[in-house]
């Protein structure tokens, strides 16, 4: 009556280095599934026994049974490889490492003592709520005080032994264990790093836990952890093989709990079939590092994704007894772009430490996620004078006396270094543009930086950036742009607005949803907008969201975007009925970078007309001797601006854009534009810390720039 499957097979990768393992996991499934559905037992034990033949690698030999709900995957290890605990991230002989940085280092010895004091503050900190919570009814806030208080109370007793820390951390874990209902499935990233929560606690003070709070942890995971993980890899969850952070968040925590509760009774068969799903599916996440390192979700969830990239690899590395777990350590480390991608964030970086944060991204660098510099700087494959930049860049961001919140302190001396310098920040250059690979970019330049000097907080500093609104967390803000200058940020991006509004994920309309939502509008980007104009919501008009518009020149002082793409399906409540000939944008500082302008070149007949627009937070505007001219300042410091051309008699306003509730409030947001009423034309404003004389020279066409520069 039960049909009985015991293969041995070789199995091989195909070009795309995807073990073919996870097709045939798919076809036994759907094999097991008849089994059992004709059964009259809701079990079958397998003997599911492969030879894998991993990158070309010699054949790894699996052995276990596995429970006919458990996904089988060619991949699936034997608890035999897996040395004894604590085997997950930090190995005993790692710790000494940490010890001996703490002894020797002033810094690290910082760190540990601000580890102390938040550990020592946890103990009287009441376990987590398990009641959902904010605007998307998730666990994950309580994941993540549960992720800190696993890392950091368990590296304090693995470095001092004292059991009290240990004793708080095991409270929570058998907390979480039985007094949750679950770990929220349905919002995936909270069961996952809950798991990773869990997995690392049970690993780091297995020793101290008694067979019966072991037993109880044990059974929570296995129901809210990796039970939930298997029923998301058999289903084929879309986030198991997502191209951004949720790919790398949820198989990477799962990972760290498989890897964890591997050799446990309960757990075994599911760990191991957790272990070998998410150790593949990793290979999806990692493919959006490419080519060049840029994160195309923006710089917050680069510091999402890149944690959870490097727990990945880390994690197989310490599998040192697995030939299997180092070739993919070793080929994860070596994803394209992905040793590069610390540049990402350090670009993104201004002057004085606000990022360009278009997407759903935060101005302010997010020091949760400054850690990873640390763990980027250890990878096998970063370049000498990455490192360097890497681990200085974490330093520096963390300063003297660092939050120890969500475990940073923990996981800055788990990969401590006290190499680099301010030296190798000034060694990186001056102007970059990197590249993103999915969602149609398809390895085209898609952000730009030029910055004057590094080190310096008053130097002049520019980020630009393409269009395409395809991505995750992205905008229909082709052309958009942030400015620092005189350590004060000019021209913002307003950044995210609350998760919780109705329609913010629904990307299925160039113009409602998603983008019905000022900040996520094009008007509400520092672009242009065409066909609509309101003095206190100007240019109300959405670009093509199915547009791939690309940098197609960068260098010391100036750079281009060719923005045609973007505005060749136009949505809003009145379109242009015809697409753009040409729309061309350039940035050119003066060589001494004295003076910004900002080159907009537009050949769109069927627009009746088109709004210039530029954010600005906090600041106050005087209006200037003629029309064309005004002074924009923050807290005494001044920035002159002047529009060139189409006249020098065109107008410069000052207006306050709003958005209606439930909207997050734009108080405080005032927006300087420019209307032209025609869609063929040449818009010049021009940004200095100095005042313009209308008499100034203007650049040259921007097509010529390849040939000519600007001047």
């Amino acid at each position: 009556e039960i049909l009985c499957i015991s293969p041995s097979m070789a199995i091989t990768t195909d070009a795309s280095g995807m073990p073919r393992g996870v097709l045939l996991a798919l076809v036994l499934a759907s094999a097991l599934a008849v089994c059992t559905a004709n059964s009259a037992v809701s079990r079958v034990q397998l003997d599911h026994q492969l030879d894998v033949d991993v990158d070309g690698g010699a054949p790894v030999h699996a052995s276990l049974p596995l429970p006919v709900d458990v996904v089988p995957h060619a991949d699936a290890p034997s608890p035999t490889e897996f040395p004894p605990h604590p085997r997950v991230r930090v190995t005993d002989a790692q710790l000494g490492k940490i010890k001996q940085w703490i002894a020797t280092d002033t810094t690290a010895k910082m760190y540990y003592d601000q580890l102390v004091l938040h550990g020592e503050s946890l103990l009287t900190t009441p376990v987590i709520n398990c009641t959902r919570t904010g605007v998307e009814n998730s666990l994950l806030a309580q994941a993540r005080a549960t992720l800190d208080r696993t890392y950091s109370l368990g590296l304090l007793y693995r470095l001092d032994r004292n059991v009290t820390f240990a004793r708080r951390a095991i409270e929570e874990m058998l907390h979480v264990s039985t007094a949750c209902t679950d770990w929220n499935p349905s919002h995936f990233l909270d069961t996952a790093e809950m798991t990773h929560a869990v997995g690392i606690g049970y690993d780091w003070l297995y020793n101290v836990m008694s067979e019966d709070e072991r037993d109880t942890i044990e059974t929570g995971v296995l129901t809210k952890g990796l039970g939930a993980g298997i029923t998301a890899y058999k289903a084929g969850d879309w986030f198991t093989t997502d191209v951004y952070n949720w790919d790398l968040v949820c198989n990477a925590g799962l990972l760290a709990g498989a890897i964890a509760f591997i050799d446990a009774t309960k757990t075994q068969a599911s760990a191991a079939s957790v272990y070998a799903n998410a150790s593949a599916d990793l290979i999806d996440g990692f493919s959006s590092f490419g080519p060049d390192g840029a994160w195309p979700e923006g710089t917050t969830y680069w510091g999402y994704a890149t944690k959870y990239a490097t727990l990945a690899v880390e994690l197989l590395q310490t599998l040192t007894a697995d030939p299997q777990a180092q070739r993919l350590a070793s080929k994860y480390a070596a994803s394209p772009g992905f040793a590069a991608t610390g540049l990402f964030h350090i670009m993104s970086t201004g002057p004085f430490n606000q990022t360009f944060n278009w997407g759903d991204s935060d101005p302010v660098a997010d020091s949760e996620f400054v850690h990873n510099f640390f763990h980027l700087a250890a990878l096998p494959t970063a370049t000498p004078a990455n490192a360097r930049a890497y681990a200085y860049t974490a330093r520096r961001l963390l300063g003297p006396h660092p939050s120890c919140e969500s475990g940073v302190c923990a996981l800055s001396l788990m990969a401590y270094s006290n190499q680099g310098g301010p030296g190798d920040l000034a060694a990186l250059p001056t102007f970059k543009s990197m590249a993103f690979m999915d969602s149609g970019w398809n390895g085209s330049q898609a952000v730009g930086f030029i910055r004057e000097k590094w080190n310096d907080e008053n130097a002049a500093y520019l980020a630009f950036k393409g269009g395409n609104a395809q991505a995750n967390h992205n905008d229909d803000d082709g052309g958009d742009f942030v400015l620092d200058w005189m350590g004060k940020r000019w021209a913002a991006d307003l950044g995210a607005d609350s998760y919780g509004l109705s329609g913010y994920w629904d990307k299925s309309s160039a113009f409602g949803h998603r983008y019905s939502f000022y900040r996520k509008t094009t008007c509400g980007s520092n672009t242009l907008s065409f066909n609509n104009f309101n003095d206190s919501h100007p240019g109300w008009s959405a670009q093509d969201t199915s547009g791939v518009s690309h940098i197609a020149l960068i260098k010391d002082t100036y750079g281009t975007v060719d923005l045609t793409p973007s505005y060749h399906k136009l949505g809003g409540p009145d379109p242009p009925p015809q697409p753009p000939t040409s729309i061309l944008r350039g940035f050119a500082f003066t060589p001494s970078f004295e003076m910004l302008y900002i080159v907009d070149e537009i050949q769109f007949p069927s627009a009746r007309n088109v709004t210039w627009g530029m954010h600005i937070k906090g600041a106050t505007y005087t209006a200037g001797d003629d029309t064309a001219s005004g002074i924009i300042e923050q807290n005494g410091v001044k920035l002159y601006a002047r529009v060139l051309s189409p006249s020098k008699s065109t107008p410069l306003k000052w207006v306050a854009p709003y958005a209606t509730p439930p909207q997050d409030s734009l108080a405080g947001v005032n927006k300087l534009v420019v209307q032209v009423q025609e869609g063929k034309t040449r818009i010049i404003v021009a940004l200095s810390p100095n005042p313009i004389p209308s008499t100034v020279a203007l650049p040259n066409p921007v097509s010529t720039w390849a040939t000519t520069g600007p001047f």
